[in-house]
């Protein structure tokens, strides 16, 4: 009986972690679209710093969407098979 009772302690840690992940991939994710709006907004000469903060945003999100998958994966015991390569300014 307290067998299952860790079980259930340790599924239900596991779905807060994955929730967690979640709202910080969705935090990340809104980012890159400020992100963006700064940068198709920005002047010609503030462009290119706009655009690496656009692709710096992108990273994060991706950092994050890759620690969600992670933690989604230790619920459902599915395995990531690859990553994505961070992307370059």
């Amino acid at each position: 009986m307290a067998f299952r009772a860790r079980g259930r302690v340790a599924a239900r840690a596991a779905a807060l972690d994955a929730f967690d992940a979640y709202l910080d991939w969705r935090a990340g994710a809104q980012e890159v679209w400020e992100a963006y709006r700064h940068w198709a907004h920005a002047e010609t000469a503030q462009a290119p710093r706009a655009f690496g903060a656009y692709v710096c945003a992108l990273n994060r999100e991706q950092a994050a969407a890759d620690a969600y998958a992670a933690a989604l994966g230790q619920i459902t015991g599915a395995r990531r098979l690859t990553t994505a390569a961070p992307l370059k300014a």
